[in-house]
């Protein structure tokens, strides 16, 4: 070939090239922008909203404030004197009731709305699909009742002062909760497990409640005496509920 014809040549290889390095270049174009997509609708699916950090596994809306710790120094309270339910509750002056488990259905619905609770606490009924977390809320704002009436489905002990209640009270509360409780279901239930302590927010007609699925101890002062009384209402209905739930929520 002559050297007029191979120079030829070589200026045509560029061109016929020339389609194929656009198409090449097109492809990748192509592959990075489905890769983009593909992350933004990962992103987008994520529970966490793109965040690649997990969310907390105890992640419980309450309608209210938080739950605090209990605190590292609480009022005495006086010793222990019975552990009989029916007569801590008459020497304190509290009254022991088993109210009718309340609901629309079997077992009691989870609702969206406000529910009107016919026993002032409300002991049982339908109530948020959200529970409120154990805990002490002394000081925080108190959860809605539709949360913490789900909580008593779990088992829970709910124990109550009404609003002006003593500072003092308040702390003998907490303390009579952080008490070693060997409850008859077989757990223990010190240190504020399985319970939760918060002001009543139903204008109930008590000083003092404790509250279970189903069971209510109404004291209409704060008197010495009702601290066995909670004792034995803690040690007789922790647990004692239709879902019995035994880890911390």
């Amino acid at each position: 070939m002559s050297d007029r014809q191979e120079e030829k040549e070589r200026r045509k290889a560029p061109a016929r090239s020339e389609p194929r390095r656009r198409l090449v270049q097109i492809g990748g174009g192509v592959v990075v922008a489905c890769a983009i997509v593909i992350g933004i609708v990962l992103a987008a699916a994520s529970p966490n909203g793109g965040d690649a950090s997990p969310k907390p596994a105890r992640d419980v809306i309450t309608s209210g404030g938080r739950p605090v710790d209990f605190p590292a120094q609480t009022a005495a309270i006086p010793a222990r004197k019975t552990t009989k339910l029916a007569a801590a509750a008459r020497a304190a002056g509290c009254r022991l009731a088993h109210p009718k488990v309340e609901g629309s259905s079997t077992p009691p619905a989870h609702v969206l709305g406000r529910v009107a609770y016919k026993t002032n606490p409300p002991t049982s009924g339908d109530h948020n699909p959200v529970w409120s977390s154990d805990g002490n809320y002394a000081g925080v704002r108190t959860p809605a009742p539709e949360h913490y009436v789900h909580s008593l489905e779990h088992g829970r002990i709910e124990l109550q002062y009404k609003p002006g209640t003593p500072a003092r009270t308040i702390s003998q509360l907490q303390s009579v909760l952080k008490e070693p409780t060997k409850t008859d279901f077989g757990v223990n239930a010190g240190n504020g497990r399985f319970a939760l302590l918060f002001q009543n927010n139903t204008k109930m007609p008590y000083a003092v409640a404790a509250t279970a699925w189903g069971q209510l101890l109404g004291c209409r002062s704060a008197g010495p005496r009702i601290f066995d009384a909670i004792r034995a209402f803690r040690t007789r209905y922790t647990l004692q509920a239709p879902e019995k739930i035994t880890q911390a929520e």
